[in-house]
């Protein structure tokens, strides 16, 4: 017990120095949280094991931004109004990077397998690091925040059920597993139409009979976590389930005005996210530089490349003008949780080599360092008067 809250101590502190002094000099405070991690990671001090008690507080702050961003920053009537730009957004967003993926692969003699892991990690998008530096930069519930939010959560979904399938194939999973993991899919977001419509006015008109002090925070955050395991367990991203108890609780008239946020901020922006991005940090291993060759650059340049051009061309095609599309190319770059998650998943099956795995997370490393300050920059341009 002593180590941990050592190690969350040590972290929160070297977080809040790191993040202050990149503010200071016009950088999102985020990208310092990021840099406190690897810092204390594995890669140079080594005081953050990344391992399951870590991890849990890690979850929690993703959980928590989420809910966040759902609950006060998004309209969810606002975000279904731009459906088909998201959409369109990442389609483009992910068949492009997609067909880089595996051209590059094939193009260096990996196999059809290794090739197609590549193709997806290239193809999915970490909608954490941008919807944090929207956040920061008061975009979020702006007509480019709702385009990359939503293009992200459809990145998010059909990544993941891609990965899920991909891996029932390699390992010779019949039609009967694939039907049934699409069913589950299907099921959550079923569930959660139904919750909107049936189950949320109901749960806030029991919350304003009780006489528990705290009794909405306390039940929300039960149903936050509950959503966040019922979204993992058929596949999804724990922050999906947590968003979308956001937008639900936002859109109920009496738990909207309670500005439950002012119950949560306070402990989740100051020790559960920093936390969550300092974990980002600590899983990026620096030791991939040293393996830096050819196939390593080229996966780190053309995967960028290619996210963008998908999101700018989605974007162009959904109606959006070239600096509104250069905009949400750039939030559609980065990578993290996911891709990790993927990448990790497959190395342990044995079923990329361990140069592949270092390119991925050397294309990982550079987007999470960069893209925050590129669409900071890129933000700051499309908003400034002509």
């Amino acid at each position: 017990m002593a180590d941990i809250l050592l190690v969350v101590g040590v972290t929160l502190l070297v977080a809040f120095v790191f993040g202050e002094a990149l503010e200071r000099v016009g950088e999102p405070a985020l990208v310092g949280e990021i840099i406190a991690g690897l810092v204390l990671g594995p890669s140079i001090i080594g005081l953050i094991d990344y391992d399951e008690t870590f991890a849990v507080f890690g979850i929690i702050g993703a959980m928590l931004l989420f809910f966040d961003i759902g609950y006060e920053h998004l309209d969810l009537t606002e975000l279904l109004s731009v459906g088909s730009a998201a959409v369109s957004i990442a389609l483009f967003g992910m068949i492009i990077p997609a067909g880089t993926g595996l051209a590059l692969g094939l193009a260096f003699d990996y196999s059809v397998t290794e090739s197609a892991f590549l193709a997806l990690a290239l193809s999915v998008t970490s909608i954490a690091v941008t919807a944090r530096t929207l956040l920061d930069l008061h975009q979020l519930d702006s007509r480019v925040g709702h385009r990359v939010v939503g293009a992200a959560v459809v990145d998010d979904i059909v990544g993941l059920v891609a990965f899920a399938l991909l891996l029932l194939a390699v390992s010779g999973g019949g039609t009967i597993e694939a039907v049934t993991t699409l069913g589950q899919v299907i099921g959550f977001f079923a569930l959660a139409v139904i919750a909107r419509f049936a189950v949320i006015q109901q749960l806030s008109s029991l919350l304003a009979r009780s006489r528990q002090i705290e009794a909405d925070i306390l039940a929300l955050f039960g149903v936050v976590f509950l959503v966040s395991f019922s979204a993992e367990a058929v596949g999804l991203d724990v922050t999906l389930g947590a968003l979308m108890i956001g937008l639900l609780v936002g859109e109920d008239e009496r738990l909207s005005r309670l500005e439950v946020r002012e119950g949560i901020a306070g402990i989740a922006y100051g020790m559960f996210i920093p936390l969550f991005f300092a974990g980002v940090g600590a899983q990026i291993d620096l030791r991939v530089l040293t393996t830096l060759d050819t196939f390593v650059i080229a996966v780190v340049t053309f995967g960028l490349a290619a996210k963008f051009v998908g999101g700018f061309i989605g974007n162009l095609i959904a109606g959006g003008d070239v600096h509104e599309s250069a905009a949400i190319g750039v939030g559609m770059t980065p990578k993290a949780g996911v891709e990790l998650a993927i990448i990790s998943a497959a190395l342990a099956e044995g079923l990329i080599s361990i140069r592949l795995f270092s390119a991925i997370a050397a294309l990982v490393l550079v987007s999470v360092l960069i893209s925050p300050s590129l669409l900071q920059a890129v933000l700051n341009r499309t908003n400034s008067p002509e």
